[in-house]
C-alpha cells in the first residue's frame, strides 16, 4: 500500500511550483539562494524516487517503514522551510506595493532580510539537505529501485494477489440482500423502449469495498428468473486492470464453452464473439470495474451490440463515476447491513462447526465485535471466520480491541481490500484522505469546512487557471464521495461520514502524522510523537490547562482542531493562558481552531504564526482581534461566528491580500478597518459594516468582484453620498446570491443560542471563576469572565439601544432624498437569490427591486421601511417563493400596484409559496388585483397575517394555500367568503387549506361555510365568532377564550384526533352528549374553565374509545370526577392540576390502564380511592403504572395501601404537608426514581421499604435516583440504603431533625453524586466514605452539628467537593487532601471549627492536587498568601478576604 502517496507527490510538486513563482525568483536574486535551492530540489527528487517502492515493500520490512517515515518527515520539514521563504518574498513583495503607492515612483524595491534571519534558513536549508542525502544513501542496502512517481500506479507486487470471482454462491450464508437482489432482477425484467437504438443496457450496482457487490451480483446472476429470461449467462472478473483481449476472451470462452483458437487476435476474437451472441439475448456481468468509460469500453461493447433487445450487462464497481459513465440506467447503491443480518452472518462463520451451547460471553462480545464492523459484509465475515477456531474469551476480547492493521497478515483481507480502493486513488486525493484520520468515528463533517482545511494545508492545487481554490476542492470531495471514501450522513443530508473501518484506513495511511489526543491518552502515551503534524481533540465543558500539555513535544504541528462530535458540548469553558502557552510553541501550525472555547482573547503570539492558514474563533468571547493579525500574510480563511462580544478587527487587516473568506456573524462590529479595498482575493465576506466618519467605506466594495454567497452590509444610513454606493459596483458582483442592505448598526436577531442548555453550565462556571492577575496584592478587585449569556444579553440590549436611535432619526426630516438614491445605486446583478432590505428610510423603493430581470429571486424581506406609502409591484417577480413583509408602517392600502401594471405576461406571484406580512401597525385593507381573474397566488401555501391590528378585510381566495395564521388583527371581522348557492363551489375560498389559527381577532364574526380540506383549526380570543364551519377532515381543533356557541357546534365531529378546551365563558357543565361522537379522539385537554362544577357520567366520556392522554387544569370549582371514569379503556396518561375542590376521586378507582398519572395542586384532596386502580376479572393485577407524581396536594393525609404496581418506576410526592406516612406497598422493585419533598408531617420510613436481599436479583431495587428533601419532622432515614446497588443520584436536603444515617454505609458500586445541606442536627457522615470509589461529586452545606470527618476520610475520586457552613467540623486528619488526587473544584467555608477567619496561608497539601481548576473560599479576612507551589492551572476565588 502506497502510504507515503498521501503525502508526498502533491506536496512536492506544490514546492516545485513555488520554486517557480515570480516572488521567489525576486528573493532569489537578492539572497544567492539559487544553489542551496537547486541542491534542495535535486536531493528531493532523489529520495522521491524511491518513495513508491518503499511504500510497497514497508509491510514485509519493518526497515523500510522507518526509511519511510524519515523520508516523510524530511519533506514536511523541506516544505515548512519553504513556505517560510515564500511567505518572506510575499512580506517583500507587500511592502514594496505599500511603498510603490505612497511614492510617485513605479520602481519596485525589493526589502533586504535581516541576516538573523537569512543565517537561520541557510541553516535549516543544510540541515535538510544533510538529511535527505543521509536517507538517499540507504537506497542500496534496502533494496530500493529508482522508479519515477509521476503518475505510476501500484503494481501489486508488493501485496497479495487477489483472487478473480466466480458466479457461484452459497445462498445459505447469505442475509439481508433479498431486497437488493429483487430490485435489481426487475431492473432485468423491464423491457428495453423499443425507440432505442441500444439494444444492450448497462445496470450498475455501486457501494465501498466489502459491503457486498459481488454477493449480490451472484444472487442476480443464479435466480431462477433469470434463468428463463436469457439464452445466455456470462461472469467476467474485471479487477483493477481493464484487459480488453482478456476480457473478450473470458466471454467468448463461456459463450462457446472452450477454448478460444485466437486468443492473441483482438479482431478475431471480436468477430468471433459477435458472430456467437447475433440475436441472442444475454446477461453479462462484468464483476468489480476499476476503469471509467474510455475507448477500451467501447472496444468491449461493439461485438457485444450484436446481442438480441433486452441484452443486460451488471457492472459491480465502487465508483458511482464510473457507474454514471457506463450505465444506462440508475445505479443501485448497497447499503450496509442491517446488524440482525450482520449477527446472522458472524454467527454462521464463527460458530459453523460447534456442536456445544454457545457461550454467553462469546455471543456478547460478538455482539460488540458485529457492531464495530458496521455492517460491512467482508469485515463481519472475516471476523467471523478468524474467530471460529478460538474458544477462549481473552482472544475475542483481543480481536474486539485490535485495529485492523494489527491482523495477521494472512488474516488481513479486510485491510487489502480497503486498501486497494486506496490504491487507485490519485496523489492529491490520497493526502486529502488520510487528513481526514483526524476526525473521531462517526464524526459527521461539513463539505465546505473540510475543502477550506485542505486548502490551508495545501492539498489543493489549481490546475486550471480559470477555476477557483474552493471549487477545486470540491472536485476533490465529490470524487471521494463517488469512490465511497465519505458518505452522506443519515441524520443531516448537508453533512458527510466516514465508515469506521475507512476511518481505520486513515489513521493507517496517515501514520504517526495525524492524530487525535484522546487516541494518544487511550493508549497510555504521555508524550505525542515531536513528528506529528495534524492533531485533533474533542471538546469537555470545562477543558483543564494540563490536558494541553501533551502539545508541548510538537512542535512541527499544523493542525489544532478542536471537535464536539456529538454536538450536544455546547460551549467550552478555556482559560486564557491555553492559548498563551502553547501557541508561541507551535510555530508551524496552518490550521488554528478555538472554536466554541470560551476565551476572551488571543495572545499577540499569534502574529508568529507565519505558516497560518486558517483561524476559527467562533462562539468565543473575545473582544477583539489582535493587531499583530494583520501580519499573518497567508491567511486565507477567518471565521468569527457567533462572536457576540466582538468590537474591533486589526488595524491592518488590509494587508492579508491572501484572504480569500471572512466569515462573521453577530458581532458588535460598529466599522470595518481602513484599507479593506486590498482584499481583492476576497470571496466570502458575510458582514461589511459601513462606518461613520470614519473606518473604511462601502466603495471599498468595488475591488472585491469575486464575492460570492452571502453579504450583509450594515450601517447605510452612514453613507453620505450615492456615488459612494455606486462605486461599491454590486451590479457587477455576479456570484453573490444572498444579499442584506440595512440601514442600521443593528445587530440582527440574536436567534435562539441563548436558549442552549449548555449554556446555563457555562453561565454557572463563570459566576465560579475569577481570573486574578496578583493574588498576593491586597485590594484587588475580581473581574469575572464574561458568559455566553451575559454576552448575548448585552449584545442585544445594545442592538435595541440601536433601533430605537434609529426610530428617532427617522422621525425627523431625515435624508430620504439621499437613501433613496444610495439604495437605487445598491441594485445588485440579476443573478441575486434572496435580498432583504432593513430599515430604510426612503418613501418609495426604486424600480429595479420588483424587476422581471431578478429571474432568480426566489426570497424577498422588506423590514422596517417605515416611510414607505407603497410597496412597489413585487408580483411581476417571475420566480419569487417565500415573500415577507413587516414593520411598514407607512402602508395603509395593498392594492393594484401590488401586483404588478399588467403588462406582465404572467398572472402575480407566479411563483410565491410563502407571504407574510407583520406589524403594519396602518395597514386596513388588501384589495384583490383590478381585473377579475387575474388575482394570482396560484401557489401559495402559506399565508401569516400577523399584528396588523385595523386590517378590516381581505377577498383573496388563495386555490393552493394549505396553511394560514391570522393573529392580532383587532378590526378583522370575516374571511374571505364566496357567496353561492351551489354547492359545488362551497368551500372554494380555501379548497386545499389544512392548518388554520386565528389568535385574538376579537371582531371576527364569520368563516366560510365550509373548509372541505382542513385537518387541524384553532381559534384563540375571537369572542365574537358564534359556530364553526363544517369540517369533514379535522384532526386537531383548539378553542380557547371563545364563547361556549362555538364549542357546542362543535360536537359532532368524529374524526377529531386532539382537542383543547380552554377559557370558555359561561360555561358550567358541558351539553348531554358531547363527547357521543368522539370516537377516534385520541387526546383531550380542559384547562381553565373557571366555572365549570363537573363532568357528569351524561356527557359521553365512555363514548372515546381512542382517548390516550387526558389533562384536566385550572378549573376551581370543579369538585369531582365521573363515576364511570374506570371506563375509558385505552387512557395512557392522566393529569390532573390547580383543580382547588377537587376533593376525592372515583370510588370505582382509575383505568388500569394508565401509564402515567399527576396530581397537582388540588388543595382540598383528602384521599385516593384505596383501591386507586380499577380492577376487573381481565385486569386483575396487570396494572401497567411506570410514574406517579402527586404534588401541592396539602389536605392529603394518606396514601392508598394496595399493590399499586410491579411496574412503577418514577414516585414523586412533594409539598403534601399533612401526609404521615408512604405506604411499604408503593415503593417496589422496579421503581428507578424516589422523591419526597415538603412533608412535614412524615417521620419515617417504612421499615422494610428497601430491605430487600441482594442475592435475589429479581427484587433487587433498581433505585437511581433518591431525593429527601425539606421534610421538617423527619427523623429518620429509611433501613437498608446499602441495598440501592444502581443509585445514582442522591440528596438529603433540609431534614432539621435527621441526626444520623442508618448502618451499613451507603452503596458502593454506582453512587456517583451525594448531596448533604441544611441538617442542623447531623452529627456524623456515613461511615466507609472512603470505600466509595464511584462518588465524584460530594456537597455537604449547613449542617452545623456535624464535627468531623467519618473515619478513613471522603471518597477517593472526588473531581468536586464543597464544604460550607458547617460551623463545628473539624477535620480528623488535616485537610486530608493529598487522597484527593483527582480534586478539580474546591470550595470550603463557614466552618468556625476551620479557623478560616484566622486563617493567613493555604496548605502546602494544594500543591499535590495537580488536576485542580478551582478554589474557592469563604469567610478568609486574613488571608494573605496562597502555596508558593500552587497548581498553575488553579483558579482562585476569595469571598470576604483579602
Amino acid at each position: 500500500m502506497a502510504v507515503g502517496e498521501a503525502f508526498l507527490s502533491a506536496v512536492l510538486q506544490v514546492l516545485f511550483d513555488r520554486l517557480a513563482s515570480r516572488e521567489f525568483l525576486n528573493l532569489l536574486r537578492s539572497r544567492k539562494y539559487d544553489d542551496l535551492l537547486e541542491k534542495l530540489k535535486i536531493t528531493l527528487l532523489t529520495v522521491t524516487a524511491l518513495l513508491n517502492d518503499a511504500e510497497e515493500k514497508q509491510f514485509n520490512s519493518p526497515s523500510v517503514g522507518k526509511w519511510l517515515h524519515m523520508a516523510k518527515d524530511a519533506l514536511y520539514d523541506a516544505e515548512d522551510v519553504l513556505d517560510e521563504l515564500a511567505t518572506e518574498a510575499l512580506k517583500s513583495k507587500l511592502e514594496s506595493q505599500s511603498e510603490t503607492s505612497s511614492n510617485t515612483s513605479q520602481v519596485s524595491n525589493w526589502r533586504v532580510i535581516s541576516s538573523p534571519f537569512s543565517r537561520g534558513i541557510d541553516f535549516k536549508m543544510n540541515k535538510i539537505i544533510e538529511k535527505l542525502e543521509f536517507i538517499a544513501k540507504y537506497k542500496d542496502i534496502l533494496g530500493l529501485n529508482n522508479d519515477d512517481f509521476r503518475g505510476r500506479r501500484p503494481s501489486g507486487s508488493g501485496t497479495n494477489r487477489r483472487l478473480p470471482t466466480t458466479s457461484l454462491v452459497d445462498e445459505s450464508c447469505v442475509y439481508g440482500r433479498e431486497n437488493d437482489k429483487n430490485a435489481i432482477v426487475e431492473l432485468l425484467m423491464v423491457e428495453d423502449d423499443s425507440s432505442s437504438s441500444n439494444n444492450v443496457s448497462v445496470v450498475p450496482i455501486v457501494g465501498m469495498g466489502g459491503i457486498g457487490k459481488t454477493t449480490v451480483a451472484q444472487l442476480v446472476y443464479n435466480d431462477s428468473r433469470v434463468d428463463g429470461r436469457f439464452d445466455l449467462k456470462v461472469w467476467v472478473c474485471v479487477s483493477d486492470q481493464f484487459d480488453v483481449l482478456r476480457v473478450t476472451t473470458t466471454i467468448l470462452k463461456s459463450v462457446t464453452s472452450k477454448p478460444a483458437d485466437v486468443d492473441d487476435d483482438l479482431n478475431l476474437l471480436q468477430v468471433c464473439l459477435r458472430e456467437k451472441l447475433a440475436g441472442k439475448k444475454f446477461l453479462l456481468v462484468l464483476d468489480d470495474v476499476w476503469s471509467r468509460r474510455n475507448d477500451d469500453w467501447d472496444l468491449i461493447c461493439s461485438p457485444l451490440k450484436a446481442g438480441a433487445r433486452g441484452s443486460k450487462i451488471i457492472i459491480t464497481t465502487r465508483d458511482s463515476s464510473i457507474a454514471a459513465s457506463m450505465g444506462t440506467v440508475a445505479a443501485h447503491h448497497l447499503e450496509c447491513l442491517a446488524f440482525e443480518d450482520c449477527s446472522s452472518i458472524f454467527m454462521n462463520q464463527a460458530f459453523e462447526n460447534r456442536n456445544t451451547g454457545i457461550s454467553p460471553d462469546l455471543e456478547t462480545i460478538g455482539a460488540e465485535i458485529v457492531n464495530k464492523c458496521e455492517g460491512l459484509l467482508l469485515a463481519v465475515k472475516r471476523m467471523g471466520i478468524i474467530l471460529r477456531s478460538r474458544e477462549d474469551k481473552g482472544e475475542w476480547y483481543d480481536m474486539l480491541n485490535r485495529n485492523i492493521w494489527d491482523l495477521p497478515h494472512d488474516e488481513s483481507s479486510i485491510l487489502q481490500t480497503l486498501g486497494l480502493s486506496y490504491h487507485h486513488l490519485p496523489p492529491h486525493l490520497k493526502q486529502c484522505f488520510a487528513y481526514c484520520s483526524v476526525f473521531p468515528a462517526g464524526y459527521e463533517f461539513d463539505k465546505e469546512k473540510l475543502v477550506l482545511l485542505w486548502m490551508a494545508e495545501g492539498f489543493v492545487q489549481q490546475s486550471n487557471a480559470k477555476k477557483k481554490l474552493e471549487e477545486v476542492g470540491r472536485e476533490y470531495f465529490h470524487e471521494l464521495v463517488s469512490r465511497s471514501f465519505f458518505r452522506q450522513s443519515v441524520h443531516n443530508s448537508s453533512l458527510y461520514v466516514m465508515h469506521g473501518l475507512m476511518k481505520d484506513l486513515a489513521r493507517f495511511v496517515s501514520g504517526e502524522f495525524c492524530f487525535r489526543l484522546e487516541d494518544k491518552v487511550m493508549d497510555d502515551q504521555k508524550r505525542i510523537f515531536d513528528k506529528a503534524r495534524h492533531s485533533s481533540y474533542i471538546r469537555c465543558r470545562r477543558e483543564t490547562s494540563t490536558k494541553f500539555e501533551a502539545f508541548n513535544e510538537a512542535e512541527c504541528l499544523r493542525t489544532f482542531l478542536p471537535l464536539d462530535p456529538t454536538g450536544e458540548i455546547g460551549v467550552s469553558y478555556l482559560a486564557d493562558r491555553v492559548p498563551r502557552d502553547i501557541l508561541p510553541r507551535l510555530k508551524c501550525l496552518r490550521v488554528l481552531s478555538f472554536s466554541a472555547c470560551r476565551i476572551t482573547a488571543l495572545p499577540d503570539s499569534v502574529g508568529d504564526l507565519k505558516h497560518l492558514r486558517y483561524l476559527d474563533l467562533s462562539r468565543t468571547a473575545i473582544k477583539q482581534l489582535p493587531d499583530s493579525t494583520g501580519n499573518l500574510c497567508n491567511l486565507q480563511s477567518i471565521i468569527l461566528l457567533e462572536c457576540y462580544s466582538l468590537s474591533k478587527l486589526p488595524t491592518d487587516l488590509g494587508n492579508l491580500t491572501g484572504l480569500r473568506h471572512l466569515r462573521m456573524s453577530g458581532s458588535r462590529l460598529r466599522e470595518m478597518p481602513m484599507k479593506m479595498y486590498k482584499l481583492k482575493n476576497l470571496q466570502t465576506l458575510s458582514h461589511f459594516v459601513v462606518g461613520k466618519d470614519r473606518g473604511s467605506g462601502i466603495k471599498d466594495l468595488k475591488e472585491m468582484q469575486q464575492l460570492q454567497g452571502e453579504l450583509v452590509i450594515s450601517g447605510l444610513q452612514n453613507v453620505i453620498c450615492f456615488t459612494d454606493a455606486m462605486e461599491a459596483n454590486l451590479k457587477d458582483k455576479k456570484e453573490l446570491t444572498q444579499l442584506v442592505l440595512q440601514w442600521s448598526d443593528d445587530f440582527g436577531d440574536f436567534g435562539d443560542s441563548t436558549n442552549d442548555g449548555d449554556e446555563e453550565e457555562v453561565f454557572k462556571v463563570a459566576q465560579l471563576h475569577r481570573n486574578r492577575k496578583d493574588l498576593n496584592a491586597s485590594g484587588c478587585r475580581n473581574t469575572r469572565f464574561p458568559s455566553f449569556r451575559e454576552a448575548a444579553g448585552a449584545y442585544r440590549q445594545e442592538s435595541v439601544e440601536l433601533k430605537s436611535e434609529r426610530r428617532s432619526s427617522l422621525d425627523g426630516s431625515g435624508n430620504e432624498r439621499v437613501e433613496m438614491d444610495v439604495l437605487e445605486m445598491l441594485q445588485p446583478h440579476e443573478n441575486l437569490k434572496q435580498l432583504t432590505i432593513n430599515d430604510y428610510g426612503g418613501i418609495k423603493f426604486p424600480g429595479w427591486i420588483a424587476s422581471p430581470l431578478f429571474c432568480n429571486m426566489t426570497v424577498l424581506v422588506l423590514s422596517n421601511c417605515r416611510k414607505c406609502q407603497f410597496l412597489p409591484s413585487l408580483g411581476r417577480l417571475p420566480m419569487l417563493k417565500d415573500l415577507t413583509i413587516e414593520g411598514m408602517e407607512g402602508i395603509k392600502s395593498v392594492g393594484a400596484e401590488f401586483y404588478g401594471d399588467g403588462s406582465f405576461p404572467l398572472l402575480p406571484f407566479p411563483s410565491l409559496e410563502t407571504l407574510k406580512f407583520e406589524n403594519m401597525s396602518e395597514w386596513e385593507e388588501w384589495t384583490p388585483s383590478g381585473t377579475e381573474g387575474t388575482e394570482g397566488f396560484l401557489h401559495l401555501q402559506n399565508i401569516e397575517i400577523l399584528n396588523c391590528p385595523k386590517l378590516r378585510e381581505f377577498s383573496h381566495h388563495f386555490p393552493s394555500l394549505k396553511k394560514m395564521t391570522i393573529c392580532g388583527c383587532e378590526k378583522l371581522e370575516a374571511l374571505p367568503r364566496l357567496l353561492t348557492l351551489d354547492r359545488l363551489k362551497q368551500g372554494s375560498e380555501f379548497p386545499c387549506l389544512l392548518e388554520l389559527s386565528i389568535l385574538m381577532c376579537p371582531n371576527l364574526m364569520e368563516l366560510p361555510t365550509f373548509f372541505p380540506s382542513l385537518r387541524t383549526l384553532e381559534i384563540d380570543g375571537c369572542q365574537k365568532l358564534a359556530a364553526l364551519p363544517k369540517l369533514p377532515s379535522i384532526l386537531e381543533l383548539e378553542l380557547n377564550n371563545c364563547d361556549g356557541k362555538v364549542l357546542q357546534s362543535s360536537s359532532g365531529h368524529s374524526s377529531l384526533t386532539y382537542m383543547r378546551i380552554c377559557q370558555i365563558s359561561k360555561l358550567d357543565c358541558l351539553v348531554e352528549g358531547y363527547f357521543r361522537h368522539f370516537t377516534a379522539l385520541e387526546e383531550l385537554q380542559i384547562s381553565h374553565l373557571g366555572e365549570l362544577m363537573n363532568l357528569s357520567k351524561k356527557i359521553g366520556l365512555q363514548s372515546l374509545f381512542s382517548l390516550q392522554r387526558l389533562e384536566i387544569s385550572g378549573c376551581p370549582y370543579l369538585k369531582e370526577l365521573p363515576e364511570n371514569f374506570y371506563e375509558l379503556l385505552s387512557l395512557k396518561v392522566l393529569r390532573i392540576s390547580s383543580c382547588p375542590s377537587l376533593a376525592t376521586f372515583p370510588e370505582m378507582g382509575l383505568p388500569s390502564t394508565l401509564v402515567g398519572l399527576e396530581i397537582r395542586s388540588c388543595e382540598a384532596l383528602q384521599f385516593l380511592p384505596e383501591k386507586m386502580m380499577h380492577e376487573s376479572q381481565k385486569n386483575k393485577d396487570a396494572f401497567l403504572l411506570e410514574y406517579l407524581v402527586i404534588e401541592g396536594c396539602p389536605a392529603l393525609v394518606s396514601l392508598p395501601r394496595d399493590k399499586l404496581s410491579g411496574t412503577l418506576k418514577v414516585l414523586e410526592i412533594e409539598n403534601c404537608g399533612n401526609l404521615q406516612s408512604l405506604p411499604e406497598q408503593m415503593i417496589c422493585s422496579s421503581l428507578e426514581n424516589l422523591k419526597v419533598a415538603g412533608c412535614h408531617s412524615i417521620k419515617s420510613f417504612p421499615e422494610a421499604v428497601f430491605q430487600f436481599p441482594r442475592i435475589l436479583s429479581d427484587t433487587v431495587m433498581k433505585l437511581k435516583e433518591l431525593i429527601i428533601s425539606n421534610c421538617m419532622h423527619l427523623e429518620s432515614l429509611p433501613e437498608g440504603l446499602h441495598n440501592l446497588a444502581f443509585l445514582d443520584h442522591l440528596e438529603i436536603d433540609d431534614c432539621p431533625l435527621l441526626q444520623s444515617f442508618p448502618e451499613p454505609c451507603l452503596p458502593t458500586s454506582m453512587l456517583r453524586y451525594a448531596r448533604i445541606s441544611n441538617c442542623q442536627n447531623l452529627k456524623f457522615l456515613p461511615n466507609g466514605m472512603y470505600i466509595l470509589a464511584s462518588v465524584q461529586e460530594l456537597y455537604i452545606h449547613g449542617c452545623s452539628s456535624l464535627m468531623s470527618f467519618p473515619e478513613g476520610g471522603l471518597p477517593p475520586n472526588l473531581i468536586s467537593l464543597s464544604i460550607l457552613d458547617c460551623e463545628n467540623l473539624k477535620p480528623s486528619s488535616g485537610w486530608g487532601l493529598h487522597r484527593l488526587t483527582c480534586l478539580a473544584d474546591f470550595s470550603f467555608g463557614g466552618c468556625q471549627g476551620l479557623r478560616l477567619p484566622n486563617l493567613k496561608s493555604l496548605p502546602n497539601g494544594l500543591k499535590n492536587l495537580k488536576y485542580l481548576e478551582t478554589l474557592e473560599i469563604w469567610e478568609c479576612d486574613n488571608l494573605q498568601t496562597v502555596p508558593e507551589e500552587k497548581p498553575t492551572t488553579m483558579l482562585l476565588s476569595l469571598w470576604d478576604g483579602l
